[in-house]
């Protein structure tokens, strides 16, 4: 709804209205039907780029759309986590460049774009809306992420004093980065959650699509993948690709033969699952399990020009995903509701169907099939 606004490719800006049309558009029938499926919050991701570029009438406009689709969200009974979430849709506001300069003006505004839109979303009920402070940042250095978190944090918190706050690690939001994330500076403040997503193993989730792209049928867990035919067919499609050249296409056939042999020889299944999450319990320790929360997973899907994972092995990973959850007392969301994603619950288009492997391996409730935006 607010992830991918408008842009000029030739000006690299965003345009205005940066989010009229039917891609932007969510139904109350909708919502009607993610709260009856069983949801309790969404979240609501939003590019922070524009609010960066905007000021005086059009920010106040951005912020006005903001909370109009939250009392969308609110009045159906949801709750709603504000995801500031980088893009690298347009260039300048990039995610590697919001902190390639920590004491630059581009992350200063970022901080104060951070401040502003705390003391909005803290006027609302008491632990109706979060705010997650930034999405899967793009560093690898944990110190100067702790640095750059704790500046975000008191940007929000002197607007915002009792506002649910969402902080995430290094490493792109990964677990691996939480982990490396100083818990001593905030454990006095309850009124947070510390966040992850969760896309591993990635050559099974994101198959089909991006640097995956020339996977096909890969099992989980790996123990069932037969890896002479992920191969070949690996190989199969590196050599259909015509934008790559000789040199190219023998690299690429080498990386994909390297990253099978991997994925066998990790023995990704539901216990090293359950190890790695056991590992952020670890981490966690001094604080509540509730504070915990899985912001993003999900595996491609096979759905209108997607190829994803065999059906009974996506259901079998994302359940495995949320019940490892959910019986350490965490939260969790699942990416995403719909849009230009591989990986949506409810398709793409004016016409939607919930998909039904992901209610059941969710835990979810049936019943409100979507079509044309007529709930059933």
């Amino acid at each position: 709804m607010m992830n991918w606004p408008k842009y000029d490719a030739n000006t690299g800006q965003y345009e205005f209205p940066p989010f009229e049309g039917d891609q932007f558009k969510l139904l109350d029938s909708e919502v009607a039907c993610i709260r009856d499926t069983g949801f309790e919050f969404v979240r609501l991701t939003v590019a922070p780029g524009i609010f960066l570029q905007s000021n005086g009438t059009r920010f106040e406009e951005l912020i006005f759309i903001l909370e109009k689709n939250l009392d969308k969200f609110l009045n159906a009974g949801l709750k709603v986590l504000v995801d500031f979430h980088p893009t690298d849709q347009v260039r300048e506001y990039s995610r590697i460049n919001l902190i390639r300069e920590p004491q630059g003006a581009l992350f200063q505004r970022y901080i104060d774009v951070i401040g502003i839109v705390a003391q909005k979303l803290g006027q609302y009920r008491s632990g109706d809306v979060g705010l997650e402070l930034m999405n899967e940042p793009a560093l690898e250095d944990a110190g100067l992420w702790q640095e750059l978190l704790r500046k975000l944090y008191i940007a929000a918190r002197m607007k915002a004093p009792n506002l649910p706050l969402i902080m995430t690690g290094c490493l792109y939001g990964s677990w691996r980065g939480l982990i490396q994330l100083d818990l001593a500076p905030f454990l006095s403040d309850t009124n947070l959650l510390y966040a992850f997503t969760f896309y591993e193993p990635f050559i099974f989730s994101h198959q089909g699509v991006r640097d995956e792209r020339y996977f096909r049928d890969i099992r989980w867990p790996a123990s069932l993948l037969n890896l002479r035919k992920a191969q070949a067919n690996a190989s199969s499609l590196v050599d259909a690709d015509t934008s790559l050249n000789i040199l190219e296409r023998q690299k690429e056939r080498i990386r994909v033969t390297y990253q099978l042999q991997r994925y066998v020889q990790s023995a990704s299944g539901p216990q090293t699952l359950h190890d790695t999450f056991d590992k952020v319990s670890k981490w966690a320790k001094t604080i509540l399990p509730q504070q915990i929360l899985i912001t993003e997973f999900g595996a491609v899907r096979t759905y209108g020009s997607y190829q994803g994972a065999p059906e009974e092995d996506r259901f079998d990973w994302l359940s495995t995903v949320r019940l490892e959850a959910e019986r350490r007392g965490w939260g969790w969301a699942l990416w995403a509701y719909s849009g230009p994603s591989s990986m949506t619950f409810a398709g793409d288009g004016r016409t939607k169907s919930l998909d039904s492997t992901s209610v059941r391996a969710l835990g979810l409730k049936a019943g409100c099939m979507q079509h044309g935006g007529a709930v059933h």
